[in-house]
């Protein structure tokens, strides 16, 4: 997989975070398929994330982002439930 960051951006926002975060996890979801019973590769990622967060940033920041992850995560299914 070959990530493109051309037009990315820093922000410090959670919701931003949290969407960057959802669509890598739907590109690793479409391109390194998990065998039943096996971690999603994706979790690696997370906690990856995490402990960068916890060590290195702000109080209570993984936290926000993985609450607004979640929030993200409920809006793209109803969006692919609709269409």
């Amino acid at each position: 997989m070959i990530i493109d960051f051309g037009l990315s951006s820093a922000s410090l926002m959670a919701e931003d975070r949290a969407v960057d975060l959802y669509v890598l996890e739907r590109a690793f979801d479409s391109t390194h398929p998990v065998a039943p019973g096996q971690e999603p590769h994706f979790d690696r990622v997370l906690q990856g994330y995490e402990t960068v967060l916890r060590e290195k940033g702000k109080k209570g920041e993984w936290e926000r982002t993985e609450k607004r992850l979640e929030e993200v995560r409920m809006r793209g299914r109803k969006r692919s439930m609709v269409g």
